[in-house]
C-alpha cells in the first residue's frame, strides 16, 4: 500500500510541478513578448476597412457645414452613419481625420514598435 501513496504523491508533484512551471513561463518579466509583423498588422487593418464602401453624405446647413457621412459593408450591407467624426465599434481602432463631400480620410495607429500610423483615403463609391 505504501508503494501505491507513493506513486499518487509522485504524480501528484510531477503534475503541480508543470502547472507552476507553465505559469512561470507566463509570468517571466524577462523573456520578450511575441511580436506581431508589422507587416501583418497593416494587412489585418487594412483589410478590415476595405470591407466598407462610402455610399454618400447628407449635408445639413444650420450655421456650418455639418456632414453625416453614410457607409456600408460589402458582403452583407450592413449601414453605418459616421458623424462629428465619431467612430461606431465596428471600426476600431480606426478613426476618422476628416470627411470631405467625396472622400473620408482614416487613420490607425500602429502598435509603438512598428513607429508609423497607417492612413487611408475612402473615395465616394463611384467617384
Amino acid at each position: 500500500m505504501n508503494k501505491y501513496v507513493g506513486i499518487l504523491l509522485l504524480l501528484y508533484s510531477l503534475i503541480t510541478h508543470a502547472a507552476q512551471n507553465k505559469d512561470m513561463k507566463l509570468k517571466d518579466p524577462f523573456q520578450m513578448p511575441q511580436l506581431i509583423p508589422c507587416a501583418d498588422i497593416e494587412t489585418q487593418l487594412r483589410n478590415q476597412i476595405n470591407q466598407w464602401q462610402f455610399q454618400g453624405y447628407v449635408e445639413q446647413q444650420m450655421g456650418s457645414q455639418h456632414i453625416i457621412a453614410i457607409i456600408h459593408k460589402v458582403n452583407n450591407k450592413i449601414w453605418l452613419t459616421l458623424s462629428d467624426l465619431t467612430v461606431p465599434m465596428q471600426l476600431l481602432p480606426w478613426k476618422i481625420i476628416t470627411i470631405t463631400r467625396t472622400e473620408i480620410h482614416w487613420q490607425a495607429n500602429l502598435p509603438d514598435y512598428c513607429q508609423k500610423n497607417l492612413i487611408l483615403t475612402m473615395k465616394l463609391q463611384g467617384v
